[in-house]
């Protein structure tokens, strides 16, 4: 009864996940470049992406960004962005606790912005400012299947070897025992 406890403490205390958050709790967000985002999957998508804009990609995309929700679809994102650029759109998107269809709970520490960034017109450029910085929530990472689970390789390496180490010897001290002496004289 021992061997089958220990390897099942050793799992649980090796596996971790991430936890459940009900998205009616998440009423602001602030992420930064160096956010670890939170996924079931085996990799997460960035924390922060420009999706557009002619000023994405030229050297103005903000390094952390405030967005708070002001209804239950749409957000209002705020940064500290340089005086030529501002935000177009903003969309936060979060992981579904139960797939793309879960609207109710996500994944806590999932939700990533992606935004589109325009030049002011001030400069003589384009003047875009957007839906009043506001964007929208998704259920799921866009293209992403969330239906995998997250393994703690190192846990379920650990537990083979515990097993290999306690069981093993039982194992091959049977089959020798059993086995009739195929050498040497008779005593």
């Amino acid at each position: 009864m021992f061997l089958f406890i220990v390897p099942f403490v050793l799992a649980t205390a090796f596996t971790y996940g991430p936890e459940k958050q009900a998205f009616s709790t998440l009423t602001e967000l602030t992420v930064s470049k160096n956010t670890r985002i939170a996924s079931k999957s085996s990799s997460a998508p960035a924390p922060l992406t420009c999706v557009g804009g002619d000023a994405c990609n030229a050297g103005f995309d903000p390094f952390v960004v405030h967005c708070k929700r002001i209804d239950s679809a749409s957000w209002q994102c705020v940064a500290d962005l340089d005086s030529e650029v501002s935000f177009g759109r903003t969309d936060v998107s979060c992981e579904g606790w139960s797939g793309p269809s879960d609207e109710w709970n996500i994944v806590k520490d999932s939700c990533v912005v992606e935004y589109e960034l325009f030049y002011n017109s001030r400069n003589g450029r384009r003047d875009y400012r957007g839906a009043d910085y506001r964007g929208t929530h998704h259920a799921d990472y866009r293209g992403a299947d969330w239906q995998g689970g997250e393994t703690n390789w190192l846990g379920l390496a650990v537990m083979a070897l515990f097993c290999y180490l306690v069981c093993g010897p039982c194992f091959t001290g049977q089959r020798d025992a059993g086995a009739p002496d195929a050498g040497g004289p008779p005593p």
